[in-house]
């Protein structure tokens, strides 16, 4: 079992590091796909191996023909050698299909930034790795801007007039400012803090009269419930008198 767990380790490691990004990406989607479809096929064929062993247990396995077949006959003979490669199909092979499909991809996951630092590096510097050399062009935009043409001459020779050129390059005069258009702009920013000052005040003028008309909807609540109460006592002293009058009357 170790060669088959260093397998499972080395793969995705040697795949990226050797063929790059983009076949490490192919190799993760085959692995994902027939590793799914090999795990439920073993799944499937281990339990239906092992269900032909078991059907002969009791009275025996009637063929569509009337015969019956018991234990111990050749029919269940070949049933129990093949329910003895089902058991590992469905309760182990198949299974572990999900840890193996899970560690290649975790594997990758890891090495996966060493992988994309490596394309980073070797896209800046522009190099041919089947010739060696460098195009004028890729070399004035890795090297020229920077004004460092120093490892453009080792195995990217041909790059070193390009690197040159554009390191003599006259960079482009930046166009004057306009007064006046300057002046436009501090006027129309002055425009834009005074109509928000405006805005604010608006806004806070509302909402002091929203205060005051809350105030005075309290004020003419605290009136209502003054009367109603005022009511309420009166009531009660009618009833209060009405009572005293009927006891009289008797």
């Amino acid at each position: 079992m170790i060669v088959p767990g260093l397998l499972a380790v080395i793969t995705p490691v040697a795949v990226g590091f050797g063929a790059g990004a983009g076949a490490l990406g192919g190799l993760l989607a085959g692995v994902t796909v027939s590793g799914v479809l090999l795990a439920i096929f073993m799944s499937n064929a281990g339990g239906a191996w092992d269900n032909a062993k078991k059907s002969f247990e009791g009275g025996g396995f009637k063929m569509k023909d009337g015969s019956i077949h018991k234990k111990g006959s050749d029919t269940h003979k070949a049933a129990v050698v093949g329910d003895t490669v089902g058991d590992p199909f469905k309760d182990t092979a198949g299974p572990s299909l999900n840890i193996l499909v899970k560690l290649i991809c975790v594997v990758a996951l890891v090495i996966a930034p060493l992988i994309a630092n490596g394309s980073e590096d070797s896209a800046k510097s522009g190099c041919d790795k089947s010739s060696g050399k460098m195009a004028k062009e890729d070399c004035g935009k890795s090297k020229g801007a920077k004004g460092d043409c120093g490892d453009c001459k080792g195995d990217c020779g041909d790059c070193k007039g390009g690197c040159d050129k554009a390191k003599n390059a006259v960079a482009p005069a930046v166009p004057a400012q306009d007064p006046a258009l300057i002046n436009d702009l501090k006027v129309l920013k002055d425009r834009i803090s005074a109509l928000e000052n405006r805005v604010n005040i608006v806004a806070n003028d509302a909402n002091n009269q929203s205060t005051a008309v809350q105030n005075a909807v309290n004020a003419q609540k605290a009136a209502i419930d003054a009367h109603q109460k005022t009511l309420n006592d009166l009531a009660n002293a009618v009833n209060a008198h009405t009572t005293q009058i009927q006891t009289l009357s008797k």
